[in-house]
């Protein structure tokens, strides 16, 4: 009896007596999560086209580049309704991914190429932010419809047009979504998750960021913050 009463959890559980013959006696909980294989970049392309792959890392933008041909895996890709050549502004997500209930992976992965999180003071405090601005507005209206819907709140609207840059021919409008607080930002990363590394790395800082402020500003007056939070201010 006084083992029943205690608390079950990944590293411990409680086996029956009369189940012991027939007990698996590795150390491994028969009650917790499977464990998940995760793959390297190259060993999923090579599985893919069934060769190695070349990757190269770019430092100049934290990002990893591969190019392989294959037939099979091009017209796959067209047949799920991708287009072939410029994307332009009618760039949006196929009806496969909807059916298949795969959006929060589509998220997944347009946040952490095409999206950012952003730290913003006001006035004393910094804030968190997700948002994205590109061309492609029907895509990044499908995003942000998906983000609301699974309870964030936030805005998408056509940004100010800047003064056209030099390098393309033609000045396209750009659009983008935001995502304000840290009510957004919790529940991103429960629901969706972030992919990319270095928004991990700025996730987990404003965490620990946001505990030492609130900790320091605990029954502190007003107009003592400023001077208190300083020093946890500066590194951002």
């Amino acid at each position: 009896k006084k083992f029943e009463k205690r608390a079950k959890s990944d590293n411990s559980w409680i086996v029956k007596v009369e189940g012991l013959k027939t007990l698996d006696l590795s150390a491994k909980n028969p009650n917790g999560k499977a464990e998940i294989e995760h793959k390297s970049p190259q060993q999923i392309l090579n599985s893919i086209q069934g060769k190695d792959t070349n990757i190269r890392f770019r430092k100049d933008c934290e990002a990893i580049e591969f190019n392989f041909t294959d037939k099979k895996l091009f017209d796959l890709t067209h047949s799920y309704g991708f287009p072939i050549g410029k994307k332009g502004q009618n760039l949006e997500i196929p009806k496969l991914f909807y059916k298949n209930n795969l959006l929060k992976f589509v998220v997944q992965g347009f946040i952490a190429t095409d999206g950012s999180l952003v730290l913003t003071k006001n006035p004393n405090k910094f804030y968190p932010r997700i948002e994205s601005h590109n061309i492609h507005k029907e895509l990044t209206k499908q995003i942000h419809s998906y983000l609301t819907k699974s309870g964030m709140s936030g805005h998408f609207y056509e940004c100010k047009e800047n003064k056209q840059d030099l390098r393309w021919k033609t000045a396209q409008k750009r659009y983008k979504f935001q995502l304000n607080g840290k009510e957004n930002l919790l529940l991103f990363e429960k629901l969706i998750g972030f992919v990319n590394p270095k928004h991990m790395t700025r996730f987990n800082k404003f965490i620990s960021y946001d505990e030492k402020y609130n900790k320091i500003i605990n029954g502190l007056a007003s107009n003592k913050v400023l001077f208190a939070v300083k020093d946890i201010n500066t590194p951002f």
